[in-house]
């Protein structure tokens, strides 16, 4: 909906009791509320959260100026699975690009020609690759330790989101988790479990993430430390798709 100069996203649930506004990393103005509460409320909110809006605002652009998307040149650090590895970049007069990791470098070999686009595409799909085998392992162990499976995962680039649970016991979770320290990708993957149990984020819900994961709020804050860098990462040169 429009409210005033602004687009503003607006997402009802039937058991939320208070409204909650949030600015997601491509600077999108997300409310949420109770199904019945009226378009006015939501107008007189989002008016009232302005200088929040502003400051939240102020606070990406810089976080987006500090971390830029790579290059993809040899020399560039990369973290993957939370650890340091340099990108190196072989010329070759092969058809197709090809990446592999050594214990301190991911190698990207390509032709001549090239484009970074199709650096990227290629790294892409290598991490995507090593995200579902790595999390595929981690969902077993962490299901057989709550008790919990879904009934089916999958690997996404989602916008906004680290992991999703559906209402049908499906749950999905995003490719740049390979990148992330490994504590952290187990929270998102307890936390996703979690919400087969409890589809919303009540105390109850909480408790149960805190009982098998007692440092999640560690995990929770790395997360929204370092969630520009992630995000903004590997962004494609031709559309945000991240």
């Amino acid at each position: 909906m429009q409210i005033a100069h602004r687009q503003v996203e607006v997402r009802r649930r039937y058991r939320q009791r208070h409204m909650h506004l949030y600015l997601d990393w491509q600077g999108v103005i997300r409310v949420t509320c109770n199904r019945t509460l009226g378009l006015r409320s939501i107008q007189r909110f989002v008016l009232e959260s302005e200088e929040f809006i502003q400051k939240r605002e102020a606070e990406l652009n810089e976080q987006k100026t500090k971390y830029p998307s790579l290059e993809l040149l040899s020399g560039e650090q990369l973290e993957v699975e939370g650890l340091s590895k340099t990108i190196e970049i072989l010329w070759t007069w092969g058809q197709a690009v090809k990446v592999s990791e050594l214990a301190e470098n991911v190698v990207i070999k390509c032709p001549l020609t090239t484009s970074k686009e199709e650096r990227r595409s290629a790294l892409v799909r290598h991490f995507r690759r090593r995200a579902k085998a790595q999390i595929g392992e981690r969902l077993n162990f962490w299901s057989q330790q709550m008790g919990l499976a879904p009934k089916r995962f999958s690997i996404r680039d989602q916008a906004t989101r680290w992991g999703s649970c559906s209402e049908s016991g499906n749950v999905n979770f995003n490719w740049k988790l390979i990148l992330t320290p490994p504590s952290v990708l187990d929270y998102v993957l307890v936390h996703e479990l979690a919400h087969l149990v409890h589809f919303n984020h009540s105390k109850e819900f909480w408790s149960l993430v805190e009982l098998h994961m007692p440092t999640y709020k560690l995990e929770k804050s790395w997360l929204k430390k370092n969630e520009i860098r992630l995000r903004t990462l590997l962004v494609s040169t031709s559309a945000i798709e991240l």
